[in-house]
């Protein structure tokens, strides 16, 4: 990467340096509309009202295969 000045490189250094800190600047990230929390977009499913994490997808599978085992 080239810069124009030394000082813009000690600023893009520092920027970088303090956005590593921060978890939803350095990776891609959504906030999931069924449980609120910021988390990486691995596993997303995309629904009409935003997006659902991994996580609360994986609880939403759960329980609808249980609900068919009881109906079974």
């Amino acid at each position: 990467m080239s810069f124009a000045r030394p000082s813009d490189e000690h600023a893009y250094r520092v920027q970088t340096t303090r956005q590593a800190k921060m978890p939803g600047v350095t990776r891609p990230s959504f906030r999931c509309s069924e449980c609120g929390y910021y988390r990486g977009t691995a596993g997303r499913q995309k629904t009409a009202s935003g997006w659902r994490c991994a996580a609360c997808k994986r609880m939403r599978e759960a329980r609808a295969e249980q609900k068919m085992a009881e109906a079974a």
